[in-house]
């Protein structure tokens, strides 16, 4: 196969900037490893408000599930509240918002293989991409593309066979999530942000999704 982009990783950097490729008019494959878009959902589910002027698209009102007016923040007995401005923000669907994202990438022209893991790289001086290996349920194959987007994460294999080296210990923070229901949240129209000796140099959060 040959194309104008390669885009490996389909979250929402790699299917915004499928989509932004093939409406500029390049031929446009973008790759996940994954079975099914948005699973594991990654990270908390919330985007700022402020940032909807500066979108290329519109995000439909489907996709916001629930309005937050501001943050708290909270460490040891002090509370400090901030309210509307970049503070406030919509908690989304990220399972069916990163589908949205690559459906739009699909919608625009673009070719999404899922199940699809990119192995190898041919690469000439500069970093050039010749040819990239893949592999898919059907077996290997191979792309030509003319520019590769690495979206493929902080495990990016793209990084990988560049050569690029990833201290994991100096540039990665982890995070452990879990997404509860029926619960009596104060104050749920705010997201919540927790900081303490029970985490040195890191913070806890509940991002409410719904009044429970």
């Amino acid at each position: 196969m040959k194309c104008d982009v390669l885009v490996v990783g389909a979250g929402p950097a790699g299917s915004s900037a499928a989509r932004a490729a093939a409406e500029a008019g390049a031929k446009t494959i973008f790759i996940d490893k994954k079975k099914e878009i948005g699973v594991p959902v990654q990270c908390a589910e919330c985007i700022g408000k402020y940032l909807f002027p500066y979108l290329p698209f519109k995000i439909p009102k489907e996709q916001l599930i629930w309005k937050l007016d501001g943050v708290s923040f909270w460490a040891d007995d002090i509370t400090i509240e901030r309210t509307g401005g970049i503070w406030s923000s919509y908690a989304i669907n990220r399972k069916k918002f990163d589908k949205w994202l690559a459906n739009n990438a699909v919608n625009a022209g673009a070719e999404l293989l899922m199940n699809t893991e990119l192995i190898d790289l041919d690469v000439r001086d500069e970093y050039n991409v010749t040819k990239a290996t893949i592999k898919t349920p059907e077996g290997e194959r191979q792309i030509e593309p003319k520019v590769v987007i690495a979206a493929d994460g902080v495990d990016s294999t793209v990084l990988k066979l560049l050569g690029f080296i990833i201290d994991k210990n100096e540039n990665c923070g982890e995070i452990l999530s879990y997404e509860m229901k029926n619960l009596n949240i104060d104050r749920p129209k705010y997201d919540h942000v927790f900081m303490g000796d029970f985490s040195p140099g890191s913070y806890g959060y509940i991002f409410p999704k719904s009044e429970s």
